[in-house]
């Protein structure tokens, strides 16, 4: 069984804090009419990107499987190419948020000039690693000759563009 109340030396020191040891039924509302108006919106985001990718795969699936295994197998190593947009993406939010909530609005526009800055370098240097590794990739994947050259045609058009892709991408 799972204490619901802190030990007495935790409920001392959160009393002390200001914290109320035990959630009230109230407090328990808040809290959740809060994650829901905050993270409804980020839920929302990533069910329309999903089915914007459903949308994707069902035009390319008019055009065969081969189209639809090319871009199949070039997502795989484009995520391993973008992950640092994520990073820097939530990084940059909660380094903005603060600065706005602090009031400091110079601090807030530097922040979001080195979110540009820095996630349009950062782009150029993955999508040029792409661009030298993506032969290999394909390869390592282990794509079939013909999924493998429209997955290149399309890959080396990805990996070109992929540090103007970055800096429009905030989150």
């Amino acid at each position: 069984m799972i204490p619901t109340t802190p030990p007495p030396r935790v409920a001392r020191i959160l009393l002390h804090a200001g914290i109320e040891p035990r959630p009230t039924p109230e407090s328990e509302r808040t809290a959740l009419r809060d994650l829901v108006r905050m993270g409804l919106p980020s839920t929302l985001s990533f069910l329309l990107l999903s089915l914007y990718d459903v949308a994707d795969v069902f035009w390319l699936a008019k055009l065969g499987d081969v189209p639809v295994a090319a871009v199949t197998v070039f997502s795989a190593f484009f995520w391993l190419l973008s992950f640092s947009n994520g990073i820097i993406g939530s990084g940059s939010v909660a380094v903005i948020s603060r600065r706005f909530g602090e009031g400091d609005l110079v601090g807030t526009e530097r922040a979001i000039k080195n979110t540009f800055f820095g996630k349009a370098a950062i782009g150029i240097v993955c999508g040029t690693a792409g661009l030298f590794l993506l032969p290999w990739a394909l390869r390592a994947l282990g794509a079939s000759p013909d999924v493998a050259a429209q997955a290149h045609r399309f890959g080396m058009l990805q990996c070109a563009t992929i540090g103007g892709t970055y800096e429009h991408q905030i989150m």
